[in-house]
């Protein structure tokens, strides 16, 4: 019965080191921009972006979606306006150039403009 609970015990703590070392393993660094970039900058959007901007809306002021009119209507006419919001904030958004590497926001602000080119499908 001993031998039983180390070795559940065991099999737990391999399962669980899985579960922490597999999403850093396997991940290459990119020079060109790729579909790992779009994938970079879409999961950066889920867990930093998506409360305020699901689907490309605006809960805090609805006037302001992420929609491709209304970015060109308040100024954002590419990645690089929308960079530099990511990075300095405005208003109630935080400035993510402090939590956020320049990688990561230009990834976003990519992933941002192609959705809004999209319509966000």
């Amino acid at each position: 019965m001993k031998k039983v609970k180390i070795f559940a015990l065991l099999a737990f703590v391999f399962m669980l080191s899985l579960t922490l070392i597999s999403p850093v393993m396997g991940q290459k660094k990119s020079t060109k921009k790729s579909s790992g970039s779009a994938n970079v900058g879409a999961k950066i959007f889920k867990t930093e972006c998506t409360t305020c901007h699901a689907g490309g809306k605006n809960v805090v002021e609805a006037e302001k979606t992420l929609e491709l009119a209304t970015l060109k209507k308040f100024g954002f006419n590419g990645p690089e306006d929308i960079k530099k919001r990511i990075s300095e904030g405005a208003g109630v958004m935080p400035a993510y150039k402090d939590s956020l590497k320049p990688a990561e926001i230009d990834a976003v602000a990519n992933y941002v403009w192609a959705q809004a080119q999209k319509g966000w499908k």
